[in-house]
């Protein structure tokens, strides 16, 4: 669990965006062998629906960046968040459920406040518009439905104080279901009633995106299904009932009109919902701003490296911060190279990292000392969460450096062995 704690806890948005893209391949090439067989121009469908992608990349990047602003929040307050009188979270597999199960309610309950709240049907009606429900709907959103969705994600985490690493588990699986969900494709009947028992499959989704009512307002899970079938919103219908669309908002002409549909939530709102979306967006531009004030102490404490062979206590030195070696795991048949590095035996004690102040959520300008071939890199330091330091060593620049991500050693004695050279 740990090798999946690191991973996620320095996974790259670029493998999100591949994982995006497997799917959609998948998916893709299954509609053209076992689709549903509608007629339609399947490749001018894609683009059209891909270029509601292409106007909310700049949302999207705005969502990523409050992401990390918001798991920062929690990192600097770690007393704060729901998810900190839930016993056990401090066990990776507990926090990993827990944050799992909790934000797919969240989806959940959210979906619903989507068609039930008039300002914010009418921009989830865009979605629903699409007349060819398949992969490319994915990609059918609208910008402003985007930042609403950034908005209450990020208070979401905010409140919860969730860890990064964890929520961005459940975004990795979120973003295979959704290009699954949206599929055309069914699934046979008997896979279907053992798969929907507990999660979302094509035949559930499809039912959701029915164009008459009720079942237009049924469906709402994301991952898991449960959720429709504990509190009464989960309805059946065979496949060759579904008529995919919305009725009464949108002809099918206009759904494929890119312009009409950005302009549709304003047009059809009884009351002006401009001020409303500003205000949403002020907000979630005013949290980085909150997030800065995190406290630069929760630094300090002892950390072990991944490898479990070395622990630095970091402390202060009047403005700035530094770290000294209190244990490492000394290798008995391990030959020195006497011609370079640092004698093990001089280790203990020694400052492996110093002059680093903090700025803007991490701490810059310091240095570490590598002993074990005794060079001194430039380093910056970044809290991925109130138990991961991401420490980056490099030469240049910091994109072209390495890093590694130790974990806050809380046991109140250091490890039985090893512990003097």
């Amino acid at each position: 669990m740990e090798t999946i704690k690191l991973y996620f806890n320095n996974a790259p948005d670029s493998h999100r965006v591949l994982l995006m893209i497997v799917s959609i391949f998948l998916f893709w090439n299954i509609e053209n062998m076992l689709g549903l067989g509608l007629q339609y121009k399947k490749w001018k469908h894609a683009f059209f629906n891909t270029s509601f992608l292409l106007i909310t990349l700049p949302v999207q990047g705005l969502f990523s960046y409050l992401s990390i602003m918001a798991y920062r929040w929690t990192g600097a307050h770690p007393e704060f968040g729901l998810f900190h009188f839930i016993p056990g979270m401090k066990h990776a597999w507990v926090e990993c459920i827990v944050t799992f199960v909790v934000f797919d309610f969240f989806e959940y309950f959210y979906h619903i406040l989507m068609h039930k709240i008039k300002p914010l049907w009418l921009l989830h009606v865009v979605h629903h518009s699409d007349t060819v429900v398949d992969v490319s709907t994915t990609f059918r959103e609208h910008p402003m439905e985007s930042v609403t969705r950034m908005f209450v994600l990020v208070i979401n985490i905010i409140l919860c104080g969730a860890s990064m690493w964890a929520l961005l588990l459940r975004q990795f699986v979120q973003v295979f279901f959704t290009a699954f969900t949206h599929a055309q494709y069914r699934l046979p009947e008997r896979v279907d009633k053992i798969v929907s028992a507990i999660f979302v499959t094509p035949n559930v989704h499809h039912v959701h995106h029915h164009a008459i009512q009720p079942y237009t307002d049924s469906n709402y899970g994301d991952v898991f299904s449960v959720w429709d079938r504990l509190f009464g919103t989960y309805k059946k219908l065979p496949a060759d009932q579904v008529i995919f669309g919305i009725d009464n908002y949108i002809n099918p002409k206009e759904s494929k009109d890119l312009w009409f549909l950005m302009k549709f939530p304003f047009m059809k709102a009884k009351s002006n919902i401009v001020p409303v979306i500003l205000l949403l967006i002020a907000l979630c531009y005013s949290l980085p701003a909150k997030a800065q004030k995190c406290n630069p102490d929760i630094i300090l404490g002892n950390w072990i490296s991944p490898d479990k062979d070395l622990i630095i206590q970091c402390y202060r030195d009047k403005n700035t911060y530094c770290g000294k070696v209190i244990w490492f795991k000394k290798y008995n048949d391990r030959v020195e190279d006497k011609t370079k590095g640092i004698p093990e035996s001089t280790w203990l004690q020694s400052v492996v990292m110093k002059h680093f102040c903090y700025c803007s959520n991490k701490w810059t300008g310091g240095e570490i000392h590598d002993l074990k071939s005794d060079k001194i890199y430039d380093a910056t330091i970044k809290m991925n969460d109130p138990n991961s330091m991401k420490v980056t060593g490099y030469i240049f620049l910091p994109i072209f450096g390495e890093s590694m991500v130790f974990t806050r050693y809380k046991a109140s004695t250091l490890p039985f062995f090893d512990t003097s050279p």
